[in-house]
């Protein structure tokens, strides 16, 4: 049986040193987290205008076993059309404490596939104006035959996030603060098969309006 070197036993301390620190950090960011009160919103979701740009929103509603999956501390679902080209554009907005979710609540990347869509493309975009721009997730999606596309953020204030590492950071940097913000989630789809002959564009400026009613909630 062979004896083990000094530099052997040297990196395995070094090892156990390092694995030490990393579990001690986890246990205080945990702690910290668990004794973290999340702060009420400062108005309700049922604020959201039902008029955003030349659409007319109506209430979508929520089954109340579909509302206890989702946990939301609020949300509003509705669909918006306009009356002139008939598109519609469906809205989903909600707010969530964070704690009880590793990173993202309900991340449409992974509920879409899950409800029987395909995912068929996928990409980063701008929504806002150049003096406070937001990066958002736009989705395109196929389902029954249909295809659409999926635009969805989350914030924390004025932190916007579309990926759990993203998220992951975004909740690093909350640490030490006794109150946090919900996160809120905005996701809306709007098919791409109806009369708008730029429906992206058409869905961007959608998005930026109700961005700019929703980032202070």
């Amino acid at each position: 049986m062979s004896v083990p070197t000094a530099s052997l036993v040297g990196r395995l301390w070094r090892t156990a040193v390092v694995v030490c620190l990393a579990f001690g950090a986890c246990l205080f960011l945990l702690y910290r987290v668990g004794a973290v009160e999340i702060r009420p919103l400062h108005r309700p979701m049922s604020d959201l205008p039902l008029q955003i740009l030349q659409y007319t929103g109506v209430e979508g509603g929520m089954s109340e076993e579909v509302a206890k999956r989702v946990n939301a501390i609020d949300s509003v679902s509705r669909t918006y059309t306009d009356p002139s080209t008939k598109n519609e554009i469906s809205l989903h907005v909600a707010a969530f404490t964070g704690l009880g979710e590793p990173t993202l609540p309900h991340p449409p990347r992974v509920c879409y596939p899950a409800a029987g869509g395909r995912m068929v493309g996928e990409k980063p975009v701008e929504v806002g104006p150049k003096d406070a721009t937001i990066w958002a997730r736009l989705l395109t999606v196929e389902r029954n035959n249909a295809t659409s596309l999926v635009l969805y953020w989350y914030s924390w204030d004025d932190m916007v996030c579309t990926t759990r590492w993203k998220a992951a950071m975004t909740r690093l940097r909350l640490v030490g603060r006794s109150k946090w913000p919900p996160v809120v989630k905005v996701l809306m789809e709007m098919p791409i098969d109806g009369s708008s002959q730029e429906p992206e564009q058409d869905l961007l400026r959608f998005a930026a309006e109700v961005h700019a009613r929703t980032q202070s909630l």
